[in-house]
């Protein structure tokens, strides 16, 4: 999807407050952006994607209350809204770089 699209498309929705379940974050709210342009992309796949400590803590959040939210632990499991779970296993590090690397225009 080119940018501009995705940018017109969820704007809106990245400016509506979002209130985060209790001992909780949002993991879009943990992205420091170095371009603020690109915000709408990476919420184009994050969404509202909550980030927990621990499986019983993400399966209480995701099942517990009317409505689901996507769920994702620190060691890597994920619960989608639909309820189903993957993931897991080992962290993994290093996959993206907080440095600068090029310019883009």
């Amino acid at each position: 999807m080119c940018l501009d699209t995705v940018t017109n498309k969820f704007q809106a929705e990245l400016e509506k407050p979002f209130e985060v379940p209790k001992n909780t974050q949002r993991l879009f709210d943990l992205i420091e952006f170095v371009e603020p342009r690109f915000s709408a992309a990476f919420y184009f796949g994050l969404r509202n994607t909550i980030v927990c400590k621990d499986l019983n803590t993400a399966h209480a959040i995701a099942f517990g209350q009317q409505i689901r939210h996507r769920v994702v632990t620190l060691d890597g499991a994920l619960i989608e809204s639909s309820g189903t779970l993957s993931g897991g296993g080992k962290p993994k590090s290093g996959g993206m770089s907080s440095s600068k690397i090029e310019e883009f225009t």
